[in-house]
């Protein structure tokens, strides 16, 4: 996918129609302004003869002035040797006794670290587990993420909700809500754990549960943030399933969007708000908020 960027605003998105509309935007045509007017000339490069230091403006000039040049190069310093390989022994010398202490330390760490580790790991994915097997049993007819996706169809009323809320995420990620909500507890795609519990010294994200190829399977939002903010992919099937839904979302949103505003003008106000729908930053953001939906919730006392 093509990421368009405007560097005077420091604005990136996936989508051309969004890029075209912030390059006709007032924001944009301010900023452009200010930019303009902060911008100064290069300073002018000169090029310098190594013999006697006449400067010269070009290559040509300053290769004609080296054809006549009766200077001799000033000779470059010799190294101190002596103070170097004084250097190169105390940086030996260093790295040896760190090398001692890191290997002190190892012998005296308590091999129990190992199991303790290795138990809580084996206990937090079974725990997961216990989620998972009791969502393949309750909720096996859960629509999948790519099935949801297709259904999905916005009105007037998702685009007030959105005119209603100061800033994007919160009026895009409310609308999602509202669509899960339609849907049968048990046939909404995507679950979040509340109030898990997990084994003394974890120290683990609490996984988001999705529902894909008629399986529940469990995604990373850690991984999930990582991967919109740094990768790009070749297909869809790459991508991580919650990253297809937010972006998938998104595009379709943003569409829909396109297609009322040739019937109703009167949603051209919210042309600024809408831009950003395809930036990675306002993706990752509602990322972050999907645990707070309540329709998502689900209780791991639920599961017991």
């Amino acid at each position: 996918m093509v990421i368009r960027t405007c560097e005077c605003c420091e604005y990136t998105t996936n989508f051309k129609c969004a890029y075209d509309n912030h390059m006709k935007s007032k924001r944009h045509l301010e900023q452009y302004d200010r930019c303009l007017v902060s911008m100064t000339p290069l300073p002018e490069k000169t090029l310098e003869c190594n013999a006697c230091k006449k400067k010269y403006a070009t290559k040509s000039g300053l290769y004609r002035h080296k054809k006549t040049c009766t200077h001799s190069p000033t000779p470059a310093p010799a190294p101190d040797q002596t103070n170097t390989i004084g250097i190169l022994l105390e940086t030996v010398s260093q790295l040896s006794t760190e090398l001692k202490e890191i290997k002190t330390m190892m012998a005296n760490t308590p091999q129990v670290s190992n199991t303790t580790n290795n138990n809580t790991t084996n206990n937090n994915n079974n725990n997961i587990n216990i989620y998972l097997n009791y969502l393949n049993t309750h909720c096996k007819d859960a629509l999948n993420i790519d099935q949801f996706i297709e259904t999905l169809q916005f009105d007037k009323d998702d685009f007030k909700i959105l005119d209603k809320n100061r800033f994007y995420v919160q009026g895009a990620n409310k609308i999602l809500q509202n669509k899960m909500e339609l849907l049968p507890i048990e046939k909404r795609p995507l679950r979040c754990i509340t109030n898990m519990v997990q084994s003394e010294g974890a120290n683990q994200p609490v996984p988001l549960l999705v529902h894909e190829n008629d399986e529940w399977k469990p995604e990373c939002p850690a991984v999930i943030e990582y991967w919109l903010n740094y990768s790009n992919y070749e297909t869809e099937e790459e991508k991580m399933v919650v990253m297809r839904l937010i972006e998938r979302y998104n595009g379709k949103l943003y569409d829909t969007y396109q297609d009322m505003l040739t019937s109703d003008k009167s949603l051209k106000r919210m042309d600024d708000k809408i831009s950003i729908c395809g930036q990675s930053k306002t993706h990752i953001q509602m990322l972050r908020e999907l645990s707070d939906m309540e329709s998502l919730h689900l209780d791991a006392n639920a599961t017991t």
